[in-house]
């Protein structure tokens, strides 16, 4: 599965997130402060992984960002992308599984 992930900042969650999809066999691209160069703003990030969604270029999206609401709006905004807030393993399965979040 490819799997964008965005953060706007470079922190050991966001790095150990991406070596962990890794490690599962995705294929993670990383946009934000998870990728040289690349604009790490909050939103600026979380909308061009949701938009490699939106595309179909990837399958899913996480997006970070220091509260998460952020990035949940940004992606929001992408037509035919649903991002959720979710702060444990338990809501995550529910937004994904009911809400193809």
């Amino acid at each position: 599965m490819r799997i964008s992930v965005s953060s706007d900042m470079d922190e050991p969650v966001a790095r150990t997130l991406v070596d962990e999809l890794r490690a599962r066999g995705h294929e993670v691209v990383a946009y934000g402060a998870l990728s040289p160069g690349a604009d790490p703003q909050w939103a600026v990030c979380s909308e061009a992984a949701a938009r490699e969604v939106a595309a179909g270029t990837a399958d899913q999206a996480v997006v970070c960002c220091w509260t998460g609401t952020g990035a949940s709006i940004a992606a929001n905004k992408v037509p035919g992308v649903r991002a959720a807030l979710c702060t444990d393993a338990c809501t995550a399965d529910g937004a994904r599984r009911w809400n193809d979040a």
